[in-house]
């Protein structure tokens, strides 16, 4: 059964421009297939890109629904999301997802292998799980399937084959850079 894990927590990087916000905590959500996607903390979501304009029928990026569906689906463009195969363990995918930091490099699928179409059909069926009318989830998935391409390519080069820990690493070095980067100014 789909479902999503974890509590959606996210703010804005810059309060004054409120189009990039920062995902606070993991979070998860389980596929029908077997497959859970953690979201990882310190990744950035724009939600899902939606213009301005179909802003006016979709709604605002992050209110109401639409950051839980918007969130996984820019951890997947964006490279900060790691995909466990459940169907390799007896575990609860709850417990995988309280405890994955520790889990063996065989649970988890190279998400080099998971193309744009299979990111945009799970962006659809975390809107089915919200219960969104058909409507949206038909005008949501057609628009990121004809412009979600510019987003792709542009994430392109951290598409590479790498590993979850690669990812956490890679999260927790632009943190540490960005703290470096303000001792040393402060310094100067």
């Amino acid at each position: 059964m789909m479902r999503f894990i974890g509590k959606l927590d996210f703010a804005p990087q810059d309060p004054l421009n409120p189009e990039e916000w920062e995902l606070e905590e993991d979070f998860g959500f389980l596929r029908d297939d077997g497959l859970l996607i953690i979201a990882i903390s310190g990744g950035h979501s724009d939600g899902a890109t939606i213009p301005w304009f179909l802003q006016l029928f979709l709604g605002h990026p992050f209110k109401g629904l639409n950051g839980f569906w918007a969130v996984i689906h820019d951890s997947g463009y964006r490279r900060y999301a790691i995909v466990i195969d459940t169907r390799l363990t007896i575990t609860y995918p709850e417990d995988l997802f309280a405890t994955w930091r520790e889990l063996p490099e065989r649970l988890f699928v190279k998400s080099a292998t998971l193309n744009r179409k299979w990111w945009d059909g799970t962006m659809r069926m975390c809107m089915a799980t919200m219960n969104e009318p058909r409507w949206k989830q038909r005008a949501v998935y057609r628009g990121v399937r004809l412009s979600g391409w510019v987003s792709w390519r542009k994430n392109h080069r951290k598409r590479e084959v790498e590993t979850p820990r690669t990812v956490e690493n890679r999260l927790v070095q632009g943190l540490l850079e960005d703290v470096t980067d303000e001792v040393f100014h402060d310094d100067w």
